[in-house]
């Protein structure tokens, strides 16, 4: 072992050693700006993380990685810049003190292209807790994170975009504990509407379930018949962003509240679900709109439907298995997993709704590799797919 490798295992040990916040609920924010000499670590970004930092020899610094509080899902998230007035190549250790690596690095140049981190330029270290980057950097920033950034701006600017059409309208459904504004889309063209209802971004990281609501969106409010048709009898509810505090602060999990907030429905702790219940109530009782479906976006490690066994009671019976199965033929070597039954009992979003509306409630999970045309392709078909099993099962 050579002097890097024994600095870099003592400084684990003593991360590992440090105790745990097993039941911290207090949220830390932590986004420093490091300086070494001339060069920069700098997290103060949309979706920064990074907690601390040091230098550890010539060329070589060391990151520490730290959730916003504990206990947390093991799903580490970093993203940071790093530039320096002179041009070298550099040694940086990225290390997690509560989790493994989850996330493969993602580069761009401007914050705005993203591609895939060569395998050569980074290696896992000490059983996952530890990234070991080999990094050319210099004037121009060099961006780096757990996926390409989608900051709170990045989801206003597409809920102007598609808030063109005549027939939506972009509304604010409240405000976050932070005071940032969730906004929500509404469809206006159904006279006696069934509704679908979306959500979105609960968990900041999962950015390629993002990706997946937004063409999922788009081809619903498209030019084609199949959509025409569709919105004549069905109106939309999307919630975009309902954790836009979180996203900002690149928090792992939770909002500002220290809460999962896809766990919170049903105790309703958090402003953020307490928005999204009250928005519900409208679908209660036999005078309420008729809700036909709700659809909220994730990622995880591979896709995935989690879904309510075919034979709980649902509404439209059957719908899960019909449309899996046509997107699943309209994408020959594509792989969605289904799930039924996926955390009984437990106060996420795809179980109160569908206990407390009957209705076929979907956790559509979209694996975190992922690429962004194959994200929007499957996407489409998903939602060509949804329309047409509605419309058949559209009652007056």
């Amino acid at each position: 072992m050579n002097n890097t490798h024994k600095t870099m295992g003592a400084l684990l040990i003593l991360l590992l050693s440090a105790p745990l916040w097993a039941h911290d609920s207090k949220v830390v924010n932590l986004t420093p700006t490091c300086a070494f000499g001339d060069l920069r670590i700098d997290s103060d970004i949309p979706m920064g993380r990074v907690s601390e930092c040091s230098q550890i020899g010539k060329n070589q610094y060391s990151i520490n990685i730290k959730p916003e509080n504990r206990p947390v899902n093991d799903s580490a998230w970093y993203a940071f810049k790093i530039y320096a007035e002179k041009k070298r190549s550099i040694r940086l250790y990225m290390n997690y003190d509560y989790s493994t690596h989850r996330y493969a690095p993602k580069v761009s140049s401007d914050g705005n292209t993203w591609a895939l981190m060569s395998e050569k330029n980074y290696q896992l270290l000490y059983d996952d807790k530890t990234v070991k980057f080999n990094l050319k950097v210099g004037p121009q920033p060099l961006w780096v994170a757990g996926q390409q950034i989608l900051s709170n701006q990045d989801h206003h600017d597409w809920e102007d975009k598609v808030a063109q059409h005549d027939f939506v309208e972009k509304r604010l459904l409240g405000n976050s504990a932070e005071g940032r504004p969730i906004y929500k889309l509404e469809t206006n063209s159904a006279k006696r509407p069934g509704y679908v209802v979306i959500v979105g971004r609960q968990h900041p990281p999962e950015v390629t379930g993002a990706l997946a609501l937004m063409p999922f969106v788009e081809e619903v409010f498209g030019d084609t018949e199949l959509a025409k048709q569709f919105r004549e009898k069905f109106n939309l509810v999307v919630v975009p962003n309902m954790n836009p505090d979180g996203v900002q602060h690149g928090h792992w999990r939770h909002g500002t509240g220290g809460i999962d907030l896809n766990r919170d429905w049903g105790p309703f702790t958090q402003k953020e679900t307490q928005l999204m219940r009250d928005e519900l109530t409208r679908f209660k009782g036999e005078d309420g709109d008729a809700l036909y479906l709700f659809l909220d976006f994730h990622s995880t490690h591979k896709n995935i439907f989690y879904t309510q066994p075919d034979d709980k009671k649902n509404f439209p019976q059957g719908f899960t298995e019909q449309w899996l199965a046509a997107l699943l033929k309209r994408i020959p070597g594509f792989v969605m997993e289904r799930k039924d039954g996926h955390n009984p009992g437990l106060p996420t979003s795809r179980n109160y709704v569908h206990e407390n509306y009957g209705i076929t409630a979907i956790t559509y999970e979209m694996a975190d590799a992922t690429g962004t045309e194959e994200i929007k392709i499957i996407a489409e078909r998903a939602a060509q797919e949804m329309m047409k099993l509605l419309l058949s099962s559209y009652q007056e």
